[in-house]
């Protein structure tokens, strides 16, 4: 009886796989078609595919539009991820007024978060992960927290299809790195914008409360008439305006009730002297950003409520800038000038260009002062500056006849970050050329005797892993290869992160794996631009001074211990070397 169970069982399996194989004449098709296969355990299964069907089958990658047309846009690995888990959940509802007041105020809580990182010597959050530990504290679920994000992301997305995208948004989708991929601003330069930040606000408490002191001296002495000021034109210009009834708060932080704004939604108002100070501090020396940072502030600037033209805008807040030296006394050349003026002596254009560069005030053209202070059929001789108009811009009494110059915070922050990221193009300008060279080398031994294509050639496309060695360790040799490595790596996942399809607020989670039909972005794909992502993301902020830095393997990881030279003459130390120096201080 056994043996007829079985034989039936033979049959009845015998009859299935006739039934399904192509040829129903041939049972044994589907075994040449793998669909009949035994398990180690002696189990047999029939697949429901061979292997020529497997081969139409596709993956997630594959269903994506691979539109090549529209910018490249970047998507990291956490940031798919976090979408990836919540594409089930509705992240629709969220308004442009409540994301604008809680970037200020997650930019606030960064500030706190890092300078504690920093006492206890821990690394830096990214913005992405600590916008999502900010969100927890408020809900204290996780999931809530995720949620809050991807909505952020969605409404960003839904403002950049509309082409509505705020400034103030725009900056922080470029910190989020969640924006084109030349354009992301990673931890490093978020960090130099945030410290920017911090010092305007130090500066204008420090104001408040000097403002506040001589308040309560002019109310105990208010027999004796106004109390005259003798401070500084730049942070009183702001004041002034707050009393003329234009743009009022020009406080970060919990500004007084005096001087608080109407609107809720209205952004601090930083003096332009001020912000260019602040800009300056967190700048490294000879920073080659400067120009930016200056006409960043002037473009951006309001004089006092007046629809001025952009060279009076700029000529302002050079003079608004040049006042609040001379006050504080940085500008001792101006001062023998205004001096000379005084005199009835001949100023010329050279002294005056060299004494505004001696003043700390470099990287601003000549154009902006010249026409002003040098005007055509002017009294002054040729090459010469006019005594009245120099006495008038800078002389006594100027502060008060300068209309106040203020700045809003956003576009203030990204003048800074549009500094940065020039600081950090222009120190790459050697790398750049190498890299150049290797490709044109590469490119004529690939193609030798073929010189149309080599014309043809973009100067700064991919280059594999040895020429990007080679062309690293060219601009400098000291480099470590494990750094190389881990720069190359990086690279190489911001290749993978890069996009252009429609659906790039939804994308794959595993990232671009297979190169893009342009060669620009995908797989191992790494171009110039690509491995300037890879550098910023890992400090590598100031190639032509790594001799000076700590290039130890462990040290030039995430948490990252290079030093740059800070503007004040110290160093940019990591998180852990600061928190040992202080220890070191503390034990003398």
């Amino acid at each position: 009886k056994k043996h007829k169970i079985l034989y039936d069982m033979a049959a009845h399996a015998r009859g299935l796989a006739a039934a399904a194989a192509r040829e129903p004449d041939e049972p044994e098709a589907m075994r040449r078609g793998d669909r009949l296969i035994e398990l180690p355990n002696g189990e047999i299964i029939l697949r429901p595919y061979g292997v020529a069907d497997q081969e139409t089958q596709v993956i997630e990658l594959d269903l994506k539009v691979r539109e090549e047309t529209g910018p490249i846009v970047l998507r990291m690995p956490q940031l798919r991820v976090l979408v990836g888990a919540n594409a089930d959940q509705d992240t629709s509802g969220l308004q442009l007024e409540e994301l604008m007041a809680d970037i200020d105020k997650i930019y606030a809580a960064k500030i706190v978060a890092d300078t504690e990182a920093e006492w206890i010597g821990a690394p830096r959050r990214e913005l992405l992960d600590f916008v999502v530990e900010y969100y927890l504290d408020g809900s204290g679920l996780m999931s809530i927290a995720e949620k809050k994000v991807c909505s952020i992301l969605d409404l960003i997305r839904c403002l950049e299809r509309r082409r509505a995208l705020p400034p103030k948004v725009a900056l922080f989708a470029r910190f989020l790195e969640f924006c084109e991929y030349d354009k992301s601003l990673p931890l490093p330069m978020l960090s130099m914008v945030l410290q920017a930040k911090r010092h305007a606000q130090a500066a204008l408490m420090r104001f408040r409360a000097a403002h506040e002191s001589e308040r309560n001296m002019s109310s105990k002495s208010s027999t004796k008439g106004p109390v005259k000021r003798s401070g500084t034109m730049s942070v009183a210009a702001a004041a002034g305006a707050s009393s003329r009834g234009t743009r009022t708060s020009f406080s970060v932080a919990e500004p007084p009730s005096s001087a608080a704004p109407a609107d809720p939604n209205q952004e601090p108002m930083i003096d332009a002297a001020t912000a260019y100070e602040a800009g300056l501090k967190a700048l490294p020396s000879m920073s080659h950003g400067l120009r930016e940072l200056f006409m960043g502030i002037a473009k951006a600037s309001e004089i006092d409520g007046q629809d001025v033209r952009r060279s009076t805008r700029e000529f302002y807040v050079l003079m608004s800038i040049l006042q609040a030296r001379m006050q504080s006394d940085q500008a001792w050349p101006l001062r023998d000038l205004v001096h000379r003026a005084e005199k009835r002596e001949a100023v010329t254009q050279d002294e005056f260009r060299d004494a505004v560069r001696m003043s700390g005030v470099l990287e601003v053209d000549d154009i902006v002062w010249r026409a002003k202070l040098s005007p055509t059929g002017g009294t002054q001789g040729p090459g010469q500056i006019s005594g009245e108009l120099l006495l008038d811009s800078l002389g006594g009494g100027a502060a008060a006849r300068l209309p106040p110059v203020c700045i809003a915070e956003s576009p203030f922050l990204s003048a800074v970050a549009e500094a940065v990221s020039a600081d950090f193009t222009a120190r790459a300008d050697r790398l750049k050329v190498l890299w150049e060279r290797r490709v044109q080398e590469r490119a004529a031994a690939d193609t030798i005797g073929e010189d149309d294509e080599i014309d043809q050639i973009d100067p700064l496309g991919p280059l594999g892993f040895t020429d990007v060695c080679a062309v690293m360790i060219s601009a400098d040799p000291e480099l470590p290869i494990a750094f190389v490595r881990t720069v190359f790596c990086a690279a190489v996942e911001a290749s993978r992160a890069c996009m252009q399809s429609e659906n790039s607020d939804r994308p794959p989670l595993i990232g671009t794996t297979r190169p893009s039909l342009n060669g620009l972005y995908g797989g191992e794909v790494v171009t110039f631009k690509m491995l300037l992502v890879a550098a910023r993301r890992h400090r590598l902020l100031h190639i032509d001074m790594l001799r000076e830095a700590n290039v130890g393997s462990h040290a030039m990881g995430m948490t990252g211990t290079m030093r740059t030279h800070g503007s004040d003459g110290g160093t940019m130390r990591s998180p852990r070397s600061a928190a040992a120096a202080r220890t070191g201080r503390a034990r003398k």
